[in-house]
This record gives structure tokens, C-alpha cells and sequence, in this order.
């Protein structure tokens, strides 16, 4: 009976890394679709300075000068550039989340042997193709 109970400890072991994989995966999406929703917040801000601050300023005939200059200028120079670069740091973050994910989705596939190598190769696959479209 030593080596079936050995058996099943090892089994039962595979299986609490899965589960505890799994629990990590499953906050690393939540995390991540939060984050999404971020970008596409920020991504919407954007537009509306674009439409509702720069635009307007550039366009108002009323006021004239050196002041009005300035002002167009870091509506249409300073103010956009930042939000791209916040954009790219969320990218950057979510290419980060979606690495640990394989990772970890690779770490539970080694426990399946044969067919879970097969299952890591795919999700290689899978994840270059999302980041890529982050």
C-alpha cells in the first residue's frame, strides 16, 4: 500500500499547484481586464481633450497672441504626447500580465506531461498574438 498512497500524494500534489495556479491566473484577469478598461478610459480621455480642449482653443478668432500661442501649444504639444505615454505604460504592464499568465498556465501544463507541453505550445502562440494586439 506504500507506493499507491506515495502515488496519490504526488497526485494530490500535481493537483493543489494547479489549483493554486489557477486561483493566481484567475486574479491576474481580473487585474488585467481592469487594467484594459483603464487604457480605454485614458484612450477616451484623449479624444476629448483632442475634441473639446485643443481643438476649440486652436480654432476660437477671439483671442490672439503670444498667450493664445502658448496655451495651443501645450494643448496640441504637451498634453497629448503624456497620455501616449501613459497609454504605453499600460501596455507594457499588460504584456507583463499576460507573460505571468503563460507562465503560470505553463507551470500547471508540466503537470499534465506530454499533453500539457502541447497545451504550453499553443498558449505561446496565444499570448505573442494578444500582446501584439495590446
Amino acid at each position: 500500500m506504500g507506493l499507491i498512497d506515495d502515488l496519490y500524494a504526488e497526485i494530490n500534489g500535481h493537483n493543489s499547484a494547479i489549483d493554486a495556479n489557477l486561483a493566481k491566473i484567475s486574479r491576474l484577469e481580473a487585474v488585467k481586464k481592469d487594467i484594459a478598461d483603464a487604457k480605454d478610459e485614458v484612450d477616451q480621455l484623449k479624444k476629448n481633450w483632442n475634441d473639446n480642449v485643443a481643438t476649440p482653443f486652436a480654432a476660437d478668432g477671439t483671442w490672439y497672441g503670444t498667450n493664445k500661442t502658448t496655451v495651443v501649444e501645450c494643448t496640441q504639444d504637451y498634453v497629448p504626447p503624456a497620455y501616449d505615454t501613459y497609454i504605453e505604460n499600460i501596455d507594457v504592464v499588460l504584456d507583463a500580465i499576460c507573460d505571468k499568465i503563460t507562465a503560470l498556465k505553463a507551470e500547471n501544463n508540466e503537470h499534465y506531461g506530454a499533453i500539457g507541453w502541447l497545451r504550453s505550445r499553443i498558449q505561446s502562440l496565444i499570448n505573442e498574438a494578444e500582446k501584439h494586439f495590446n
